[in-house]
Parts: structure tokens; sequence; C-alpha cells
């Protein structure tokens, strides 16, 4: 995941619930849009997602820029991964 993650300029991690604040702030349409947008930015350049995230004018005063690298951090998206392996196990023994 992190070596596809940094081959994207960290773009996979477009989405998930640490946008609550972006989303309370400009709206759910309107910071979905914007986070799709900084995504596109990030894959079709050089750019980190999260440099490009932290410049945009509607998510700067909202976030700061280590907020946003805790929010698109790889090692978040796990998922339900660790309980299902969990009760996977416990089945098992």
């Amino acid at each position: 995941m992190s070596l596809f993650s940094r081959s994207e300029n960290g773009a996979i991690a477009g989405d998930g619930d640490g946008w609550t604040a972006t989303r309370a702030a400009l709206g759910r349409q309107r910071a979905h849009d914007v986070v799709y947008d900084c995504c596109r930015e990030a894959l079709g350049s050089r750019q980190p997602f999260v440099d490009i995230l932290a410049a945009h004018p509607d998510i700067a005063p909202v976030m700061t820029r280590e907020e946003l690298a805790a929010v698109i951090a790889p090692e978040r998206y796990l998922g339900a991964a660790p309980e299902m392996v969990d009760r996977l196990l416990a089945k098992r023994k």
C-alpha cells in the first residue's frame, strides 16, 4: 500500500473519515469536489497530494498540513481488515 501510495503521490487516500472538518466547513459535495480535484492534480503532477491539499484555498483554512498528512497516511487505510483477521483466527482455534 505504501509503495502504491507513493507512486500515486499519495492520492490513493482521498477519501475517508478524516475529512469531517473539511465537509463541515465546505459542505459534503464541495469538499468531495475539492479533494477529487486535488487528487487529479496530484496524479497529473509530480507534487505530493498533501502539498496540493495544504495549498488549496478552501482546505488551508480548515486543516493544517500535519492534519492532512495524518488523514491521508496509508496506514489508516486498513479498514476492517484487522478485525476480520482476528475473527477468522478466533474461528480457527
